[in-house]
């Protein structure tokens, strides 16, 4: 009896042992990459070789880097709650000057977040032109709206989760550029389920925050919500910008918005071999390195940092 428990631990011992040192499954995935100079200049040029990935504390292969040229399709959100009055004309000189900066040469469609309450539907979009070319047309839509004065409150996260899933399936390079004043007390979904959402449906996010009047909400919730778009815009590979209350009256556009559009236009198309496959949801590093492997340190890289398991689909 005895010989026949030590017989059965040691074939336990032995698979868990081979279980343990199984060599890990490698995974490729291909990602939308954006890299800037000190200048805040899209950095061309690069190849394999200038890229570092780093994942559980294991080197990623880089497989491929070359640049991606093709059209890209932005989706414009509008947010439209009362809080946004202090900043509507803001919102319109920053929604106009993408539309006049990206087209024609990209698509671009313009939705619009409607007034919600929590009995309502998670599905809170208004379409008011499905991508197009025709930046004139677009235009013209887009005066129609902001000529009328924001209402009630907006579900933000939930509106970005519907869009996203209008999007699907996404091109690679395919953004969401969102307008808001940065207050969102109506929505359903959390902050995380926002960037779960957008991470496995492969679209980046852009967002603009302009001035607000959160008079009706919960102290810190516009410093809540613009913390949460930051961590979107890391998640997803994007960037988050502020509009201030200036740039509606000069409609000058700073330095920062040319980067946003530079991100977003100026792809890099990366093919990378993680050393294991993503079990749950994960973050893993991007670095551009110099000739001896070090990092460098005044260059910015916008990546999607947040991966998931891949779908079984």
């Amino acid at each position: 009896m005895l010989r026949r428990f030590v017989l059965a631990f040691g074939i336990l011992a032995l698979l868990a042992s081979a279980a343990w040192t199984q060599t890990p499954v490698p995974e490729r995935r291909v990602f939308a990459v954006s890299v800037f100079d000190s200048s805040g200049k899209p950095l061309e040029g690069l190849r394999a070789a200038d890229f570092r990935g780093e994942y559980r504390g294991q080197q990623v292969k880089i497989l491929s880097v070359e640049p991606n040229a093709e059209p890209r399709r932005i989706a414009l959100l509008l947010d439209t709650s009362r809080s946004m009055e202090p900043g509507w004309f803001v919102a319109g000189a920053v929604a106009e000057d993408l539309v006049r900066s990206l087209s024609p040469d990209h698509e671009i469609a313009f939705y619009v977040l409607r007034p919600t309450n929590r009995s309502q539907p998670k599905e809170n979009l208004n379409i008011h032109k499905d991508f197009t070319r025709d930046f004139r047309n677009l235009l013209l839509v887009l005066h129609e709206v902001t000529s009328d004065e924001p209402g009630d409150p907006t579900a933000v996260y939930d509106g970005i989760i519907a869009l996203a899933h209008r999007m699907a399936p996404a091109r690679l390079g395919d953004a969401i550029y969102l307008i808001s004043d940065g207050v969102d007390v109506r929505s359903r979904s959390s902050a995380r389920d926002l960037e779960i959402a957008l991470a496995s449906l492969g679209l980046r996010v852009f967002s603009v925050k302009v001035p607000g009047h959160p008079v009706h909400h919960p102290p810190g919730a516009s410093m809540r919500f613009g913390r949460a778009l930051r961590r979107l815009a890391k998640a997803t590979g994007g960037m988050a910008v502020k509009a201030h209350s200036s740039l509606g009256e000069t409609m000058e556009v700073t330095e920062e918005f040319r980067m946003l559009y530079d991100a977003i236009t100026h792809v890099y198309r990366l093919e990378v071999e993680l050393p294991r496959r993503v079990d749950k949801p994960r973050k893993w590093e991007l670095k551009v390195v110099d000739a001896n492997g070090k990092e460098l340190k005044d260059v910015q890289v916008l990546y999607p940092r947040l991966l998931l398991p891949l779908s079984e689909d």
